[in-house]
């Protein structure tokens, strides 16, 4: 095992505070990818840092924010695809119809587009743009509660 030069808390000391075993806390600070290294008496610990916000949640609260987020990106990357796959459809079809029928190129193009915001228009009412859920912070949830309590 490597050794913590900072600051660090043994993983006992972790566990005793959380009241969990030695290898659930080991398994928690594994899922959230924190390091398990030796502190000076060679008993597994964790950097001061990280005990911290494994102990207040903080780096769950975090982790699960950044996979919800990540889902949302791949998501909106997705919607953004389709839509955009629409609008060239619709695009090219309209100006291929318009170039067959004798327009020239200028009032093609302008048939096409009006043809690809109409296509757009019906995409998005069909297939809304995903919207991140924000989560509550600790702060709003608190914030709440003293508004209801103070009713």
């Amino acid at each position: 095992m490597t050794f913590i030069e900072e600051a660090s808390v043994s993983l006992t000391d972790v566990a005793k505070r959380a009241g969990l075993t030695v290898d659930e806390v080991k398994a928690e600070a594994a899922a959230l990818n924190m390091f398990v290294g030796e502190d000076w008496k060679h008993q597994e610990a964790l950097s001061a840092k990280d005990a911290f916000v494994l102990l207040d949640g903080s780096a769950r609260r975090n982790m699960e924010h950044q996979n919800a987020f990540q889902t949302h990106v791949a998501a909106l990357e997705e919607w953004q695809r389709q839509r955009e796959n629409v609008r060239r459809e619709a695009f090219g079809a309209e100006w291929e119809v318009s170039v067959k029928r004798g327009y020239g190129n200028s009032a093609s193009t302008d048939k096409a587009h009006a043809a690809a915001r109409q296509a757009v228009a019906e995409y998005e009412a069909r297939n809304p743009e995903p919207v991140f859920a924000e989560p509550e912070s600790r702060l709003q949830t608190w914030i709440k509660r003293v508004k209801a309590g103070a009713r």
